[in-house]
């Protein structure tokens, strides 16, 4: 008798779970048809076409260049005994720029300047 009776979780459970499918052919259908709609639109405006895809090209590539001048001009610091670039937590502060000079003059090792003012990433 207790096999017959079903349990009303089950029942939640199944619904949830048509409705997930539902959810996700509908979706699934949704991005067919803006795909299908794009791509008619690239066949019918190769001119537009072209100049968006260079503008989007060239302005990645100027991104991507101004991230990495960033990234060395701030977040590396040039140790001449090691020759080589060291990398920083994260950009020096004036103050700390300043200290980091001084005592550079002063003829301290960079790498023992940046591990004492706790800037050396490791």
């Amino acid at each position: 008798m207790n096999n017959n009776i079903i349990k009303w979780n089950d029942i939640e459970k199944e619904i949830d779970k048509r409705n997930k499918k539902l959810k996700r052919e509908t979706f699934i259908n949704n991005v067919k048809t803006k795909v299908k709609n794009g791509l008619t639109w690239v066949k019918d405006h190769p001119v537009e076409t072209m100049l968006l895809v260079t503008t989007t090209v060239t302005t990645g590539a100027k991104v991507v260049r101004l991230v990495e001048e960033y990234d060395h001009r701030y977040m590396r610091q040039y140790d001449p005994s090691a020759d080589a670039y060291i990398r920083l937590r994260r950009p020096m502060s004036g103050k700390e720029s300043n200290e980091f000079a001084l005592r550079r003059r002063n003829g301290e090792k960079v790498s023992d300047i940046l591990l004492d003012m706790k800037l050396m990433k490791k």
